[in-house]
């Protein structure tokens, strides 16, 4: 299901979610094993493939996805060099899994990683009007873990402790193509963590309070 929160009520949610949250909530896994793929082909050598995988236990489960999806580009100027939108494959894995460990303690992870790769090539003219082609090679990668636990300490108090890690990196080179020189080079790497801690007391069916504390480094 979604849930759609508006407004301060949605800071429950983190301390950067003051105006609202959409919170896509997943199906947990059915008890036993099942799978399923899916292929996809469509024009300009573009692949789909998609591959996932799950088992539900009575006290928790497990699913995992694999999913990778590429390109061969396209170029609508075909008479200069290097494609309008070049070539590439994208990789992207996902997992999830929770426990019900006892009942006042639940185990929760979530692991997602992707990599992209990128080929192409354009060209500029040098003092003289000559043509100099170069090779243009791209790299993504990006992933992002997230336990979390939540402990029942009686009926109406409730703790949770979450951990949060993500990195975004980039990395672009561009070769000159006559003698293989590097001609451009740029690299971006973001990195994030955040920890938070949350207590609830529940004192009835409308009044909750919630005292919590957080801390975040990004780098």
């Amino acid at each position: 299901r979604v849930e759609l929160v508006r407004g301060p009520s949605s800071s429950l949610y983190g301390s950067e979610a003051l105006a609202g949250v959409v919170n896509i909530i997943t199906s947990a896994p059915q008890d036993g094993w099942s799978g399923s793929y899916s292929v996809r082909g469509g024009s300009f050598g573009s692949t789909d493939l998609t591959a996932e995988a799950q088992v539900g236990l009575a006290r928790g489960g497990l699913r995992l996805l694999v999913n990778r999806y590429a390109s061969r580009g396209y170029d609508l100027t075909p008479n200069s060099f290097g494609q309008t939108v070049p070539a590439f494959s994208d990789w992207t894995a996902d997992v999830r899994a929770h426990a019900e460990v006892t009942d006042r303690l639940r185990l929760s992870l979530g692991v997602r990683a992707a990599l992209q790769d990128q080929d192409g090539g354009f060209a500029s003219f040098d003092d003289q009007g000559n043509e100099v082609r170069f090779d243009n090679e791209a790299r993504r990668v990006d992933w992002r873990i997230h336990p979390a636990a939540q402990i029942r300490l009686n009926a109406r108090l409730r703790l949770r402790a979450t951990l949060y890690g993500a990195r975004y990196a980039t990395e672009t080179q561009a070769f000159r193509q006559r003698d293989g020189s590097l001609y451009y080079e740029d690299d971006f790497d973001q990195r994030l963590t955040r920890a938070e801690v949350q207590t609830d007391a529940i004192w009835g069916q409308r009044h909750l309070t919630v005292l919590g504390a957080g801390m975040t480094d990004e780098r």
